[in-house]
């Protein structure tokens, strides 16, 4: 049996689009396993590609040099301490610091700081071969070397972001274990699910994707989670609601055009919230009260902050009944005319 809800579309603002929910089974269970090729990574070109043959929204992009800085000097560390000491627009600053750990008579151990070695990475210059400075040309290097892979490649955990991203923006996905790795996706998407089951085989033939539907029965355990899970992300929606306002009253004079930006963002935010909770209590024929009731504090704190109401779902206005058409009042049947009475002739 398949049952129809309408809901707003995510890409194309207030437009509601109809999805099809699978009654009998009406929620997926998803889960996958990555193996990084060669030990590295996927190249980003790789997975860019694969997404955009397979019609996925473009979630997946270049790696920030930021990241990429940061991951390379990490794997360099290798038991060794590493600081940031400065980071801003034009540069970052890293302390690299060997440490000796050695046995002692009243501790038992004790770690020991021996040399220290400065990294600095360039923002500003394009030139690679100019963007790690350091004193130490062995390490400089090896840390440059370690830094174009990670600049070019994604790691199975970048994967597994760019994932929770593609589901939570185009459709919605609920972890089911601490740890990760088991998601439930509403069937309504069940086309998203089987093209992020072909994109992550398409990565590497020894990944490995566990999809089944999940029954109506099975279905009802669910229901804490998912009321636990959006009644978190409504609470932070709040917190993040009245810390905005504070903020705001400090720097009243300049609300004007920052406002505006942050109300378009903030209401956009709420309707997708809104939009998951529907197709979820549809999914799971369910409907939560306390969801409810902190959807429309949500509504009243934005309302309040920025003098705009957020609905889930423009309203149809019911049309009014046509009204009878008013009754001409009756004419009265005018009376009888009497004839004149004629005159007896008087007798003789």
């Amino acid at each position: 049996m398949e049952k129809k809800t309408k809901v707003e579309d995510v890409n194309k603002g207030t437009e509601e689009v109809e999805l099809v929910i699978d009654t009998k089974n009406p929620l997926i269970f998803v889960g996958w396993d990555l193996v990084a090729r060669h030990g590295i990574g996927y190249k980003v070109k790789d997975v860019i590609e694969k997404m955009d043959e397979l019609g996925l929204p473009p979630e997946a992009g270049e790696i920030r040099s930021k990241s990429a800085i940061t991951r390379a000097l990490r794997e360099a560390a290798a038991g060794q301490d590493l600081r940031i000491l400065v980071d801003n627009d034009e540069q970052m600053l890293f302390q690299l610091t060997r440490i000796s750990v050695e046995d002692d008579e009243r501790y038992g151990k004790i770690a020991k700081y021996l040399d220290e070695t400065h990294i600095k990475f360039d923002r500003k210059t394009e030139d690679e071969a100019k963007m790690i400075i350091c004193d130490n040309k062995k390490i400089k290097t090896f840390i440059t070397e370690k830094f174009l892979v990670c600049k070019e490649h994604y790691r199975t955990n970048d994967i597994t972001r760019i994932l929770l991203r593609l589901f939570s923006k185009h459709s919605d996905i609920i972890l089911i274990r601490k740890k990760g790795g088991a998601y439930m996706v509403p069937s309504a998407y069940a086309d998203l699910v089987g093209k992020v089951k072909t994109f992550i085989k398409g990565l590497n033939s020894r990944n490995r994707t566990t999809i089944f539907k999940v029954s109506a029965e099975e279905s009802g355990d669910l229901k804490p989670i998912f009321e636990e899970v959006k009644k978190a992300e409504l609470k932070a929606f709040r917190a993040e609601l009245k810390a905005m306002e504070e903020e705001d009253a400090k720097k009243s004079e300049n609300r004007s055009c920052e406002s505006k930006q942050k109300r378009d963002n903030r209401k956009a935010k709420l309707a997708e919230m809104a939009r998951k909770i529907k197709i979820w209590s549809a999914s799971l024929q369910y409907e939560s009260e306390e969801l409810n009731e902190l959807m429309k504090k949500c509504r009243i704190r934005i309302k309040k902050f920025f003098g705009a109401v957020v609905e889930d779902a423009p309203k149809k206005k019911k049309a009014k009944p046509a009204e009878a058409p008013a009754e001409t009042p009756k004419k009265k049947p005018a009376a009888p005319v009497e004839e004149p009475k004629k005159k007896k002739k008087a007798k003789k």
